[in-house]
């Protein structure tokens, strides 16, 4: 396999008949000049014999590494058409000759591991994007809850856990209206749920002001919030989940009516003073 960000072909398989210096467990070297490497910048199959090896390393196209074979065959692996690695076979012995159905036949096999590999990149890359996101989630410092499209819930951030009186471990998989459950402002009875409204319409929801009807300690808590939730698509813009986020604004509107009190007690001893003042101006 060829790896193109650190420039260096790394060898997962290896069994060579005589190369026994070789190592047979997956080892990794620099790119140089070898067959295999020619394999990979060409994007072409190759049956060569001793003396078609033997021109090559002559005329330096390749260089020699390890014993001249009688036959070598390779091919390419591929995704697409970028050619990502090789599949080399090589025989010692004049009784043991490559023909043109070899290569077809390597050809073909090197077609299935090529996609078998391919998956297996894309899996470990997904779980490693998954991995990545659900830290990035629960370092933040908003409440995050993320579903599948059905409203099922699939991660809850812990703040999400500290606001909704619910853990993880009791939440996911439940649907999101049996742990988020709010009101509108000046209303006693639950509201729409948001993120439902996000699949469905598959449009972006936001409210600015709302309560948050939690569960804890076998009492029911509000909590002032302010939220969003929206669909999550993938590559193909279909929706596949849904995510949302919502922050405790509790103290930032206890903070916003004390001022408001202040401002208005202001204004009240204002008046009360020019009123005073007018008495004053009365009386003398």
């Amino acid at each position: 396999l060829y790896d193109e960000v650190r420039d260096l072909i790394i060898c997962p398989y290896f069994v060579d008949e005589f190369d026994k210096e070789f190592p047979t467990r997956p080892r990794e070297r620099k790119r140089a000049k070898g067959f295999t490497e020619y394999i990979v910048q060409t994007g072409e199959p190759l049956l060569l014999s001793q003396q078609m090896i033997e021109d090559m390393i002559r005329q330096g196209t390749v260089e020699q590494l390890g014993k001249i074979a009688v036959d070598w065959l390779g091919v390419p692996l591929k995704h697409g058409e970028k050619t990502f690695g090789a599949l080399a076979v090589q025989s010692y012995r004049e009784d043991i000759r490559y023909q043109e159905q070899d290569k077809e036949l390597l050809t073909f096999v090197a077609q299935h591991i090529s996609s078998a590999l391919e998956r297996k990149r894309y899996l470990e890359k997904l779980a490693a994007e998954r991995k990545w996101l659900t830290v990035t989630l629960r370092s933040i410092g908003d409440g995050v809850i993320t579903t599948d499209t059905d409203g099922r819930i699939l991660m809850v951030n812990e703040v999400a856990e500290k606001l909704t009186g619910w853990p993880h471990s009791r939440a996911g998989g439940l649907h999101i209206s049996e742990v988020f459950r709010i009101e509108m402002d000046g209303a006693d009875e639950p509201a729409e749920a948001p993120l439902e409204k996000a699949l469905s319409s598959g449009q972006l929801v936001e409210v600015t002001k709302c309560r948050l009807i939690a569960a804890q300690a076998n009492t029911t808590v509000r909590r002032m919030i302010s939220l969003s939730a929206a669909p999550i698509h993938d590559e193909n813009h279909h929706i596949i989940g849904g995510v949302l986020a919502f922050r405790d604004i509790t103290n930032e509107l206890k903070a916003e009516q004390e001022l408001q009190k202040a401002q208005r007690l202001e204004s009240v001893g204002i008046l009360a003073g020019g009123i005073a003042h007018d008495f004053n101006n009365i009386l003398t």
